[in-house]
């Protein structure tokens, strides 16, 4: 899975993020790759716990970018996917 973390102009510098793709053409992007996991697996978890190892990192490393703690997510489209930690 790839992250932007973050853009930079043509001269190197670090620019806020902006909509707009006649903005964002004129950045890089730069990206972190983390593993994947198999979604599939994700749907059959009734615990935070249960998820796949890798799915539990990626949540880790979310809150820690967007220094805030993530309190639920979802493996699915129906109630019984929705997760809380």
């Amino acid at each position: 899975i790839k992250i932007c973390t973050h853009y930079t102009d043509a001269k190197g510098n670090t620019v806020p993020y902006q909509p707009g793709l006649r903005y964002l053409s004129k950045l890089k992007p730069h990206y972190i790759e983390v593993p994947g996991w198999d979604g599939k697996s994700c749907q059959n978890a009734r615990s935070a716990e249960e998820l796949p190892v890798h799915a539990l990192k990626f949540l880790s490393l979310m809150q820690q970018i967007l220094q805030t703690p993530v309190v639920a997510t979802t493996t699915g489209p129906s109630r019984k996917h929705f997760l809380t930690f």
